[in-house]
């Protein structure tokens, strides 16, 4: 289809937004130097469908947005400068390059608005125009400034669309107008029309004719269109002068379900780590001098005490296993041989709930170095738990889930269906979400409740 036979039966006038000087446009003016604005007409002519049919195949309200922007900067492009379509760009006059030049940059801005994350609220308005309504001239101009609702979310009641235009202002002697809105090539009827200032009218949508339309979990963008009627009857006329405007947009309706999140806690671990055996206790046995050794002397006991015990807490040591006994024989190269040596072993004992360890040795020889050696555990924090789950989140419900009592650190992240990511971690504030609190569960665990900051549209 041409881009003349779309507007076959009306008229369609469009105020564009124009900027005061082309030197923004720098990259933009040096891409198209050479072209004409058939040429740049033709480009958007290709993009500007394939745009609109990847926003409505992908649920993508800002692309949906952009590519509306341009559809309505082609078409009124095609109808105030028709005649000067075969000119180079650049070669015109400053209004007309920049008409051009914004074209360009929305045509350009198409592959960034694929990616870049977004608020619903900026998928939601059109500005058509940046005309006062108190310009002496605008009562007698057709066309539409601003659409706003291109974003909706469901909540129960009836929708509402905000529409500026001229020929809206109440009380122009001779004039009427009358908004007409098609969604899917199907007329939609208001349930009430009101005004809401000087040039703007507030249409209320049945939630019945929208609703159905809704998806549970994806952004739905629906073609649409705007259009407005305005009949005047001047006073030195005879009959009246009908002129219509068509405006074309996208609108999207967001789900419930904002998106996939995922959960990683971590919690801390604690246990009894091994130190290894430690040897306590070392002193040499007395000489008892040439045959007055034997079997009969006292016993020698040999201690290897720490602190705690058999205690869970972090720093507390305890004694575990079996002590065994340490020999260096000082006198006779087999004196530490055991069994069969010169010393035996009585008795072995952990007491004091772990903290201590005693082995009872009798010599008979002359003199040896001896001690005990003790098998030693330390209580520490061991490296961090870390769990993760699946939560799905939905602007209509608080979100919610389960986690150790010990948790000390969890982190909430994923992407809404505006592609905007979350980073959230425990304790910190979110524009998206807001701690409701943390509520003992029983068990050892809490229920963590977040409030969810629904996107706004204003």
């Amino acid at each position: 289809m041409s881009i003349r036979s779309l507007f076959a039966g009306g008229v369609l006038a469009f105020a564009m937004l124009i900027t005061p000087a082309a030197a923004q446009f720098g990259p933009i003016t040096a891409a198209i130097a050479g072209w004409t604005g058939l040429e740049l007409l033709d480009r958007a002519e290709k993009m500007i469908p394939y745009a609109a049919n990847q926003a409505e195949q992908t649920g993508d309200a800002l692309l949906a947005r952009a590519a509306t922007e341009a559809d309505i900067l082609m078409r009124s492009i095609n109808l105030q400068m028709s005649e000067n379509l075969d000119k180079t760009i650049g070669a015109l006059n400053e209004q007309t390059n920049l008409a051009y030049y914004r074209l360009a940059e929305t045509l350009d801005s198409f592959e960034a608005a694929q990616t870049r994350a977004y608020r619903a609220r900026d998928a939601t308005v059109i500005d058509l125009a940046m005309i006062s309504g108190s310009l002496p001239f605008v009562d007698q101009l057709t066309f539409v400034e601003r659409i706003e609702g291109l974003a909706q979310f469901d909540d129960g009641g009836d929708f509402k669309l905000s529409v500026s235009a001229t020929g809206l202002k109440p009380g122009i002697a001779g004039t009427t107008a009358s908004l007409t809105l098609t969604i899917n090539g199907k007329q939609i009827s208001f349930t009430r029309e009101q005004p809401a200032n000087q040039n703007t009218r507030e249409l209320f949508i049945a939630h019945g004719d929208l609703a159905p339309l809704f998806s549970p979990d994806r952004i739905v963008v629906l073609p649409a269109e705007m259009h407005l009627r305005v009949e005047r009857r001047p006073w030195y006329l005879i009959g009246k002068k009908v002129e219509t405007v068509t405006v074309p947009f996208f609108l999207s309706l967001f789900p419930r379900k904002a998106g996939t999140l995922t959960v990683e806690t971590r919690r801390p671990t604690f246990g009894w780590v091994a130190l290894g055996e430690r040897l306590f206790d070392v002193s040499e046995s007395a000489d008892c001098g040439e045959g007055r050794c034997n079997r009969r002397e006292p016993v020698y006991s040999k201690v290897c005490n720490v602190q705690g015990g058999n205690v869970e807490t972090v720093g507390s040591q305890r004694i575990v296993g079996q002590p065994r006994h340490h020999c260096r024989p000082l006198w006779g190269p087999n004196s530490c041989a055991y069994p069969g040596g010169w010393f035996t072993v009585s008795a072995v004992n952990i007491e004091d709930n772990g903290k201590r360890g005693r082995m009872d040795i009798r010599h008979w020889t002359e003199r040896n170095e001896y001690g005990v050696y003790c098998q030693i555990e330390e209580y520490r924090e061991l490296e961090p738990a870390t769990e993760t789950l699946t939560v799905e989140l939905f602007y209509d419900r608080n979100f919610e889930f389960i986690v150790p009592k010990t948790a000390n650190y969890w982190r909430i992240s994923g992407q809404t269906v505006t592609r905007r990511s979350l980073n959230v971690l425990k304790n910190q504030p979110s524009s998206d979400l807001s701690l409701i609190g943390v509520f003992e569960e029983g068990g050892g665990k809490v229920r963590v409740a977040y409030g969810v900051n629904r996107p706004a549209l204003q």
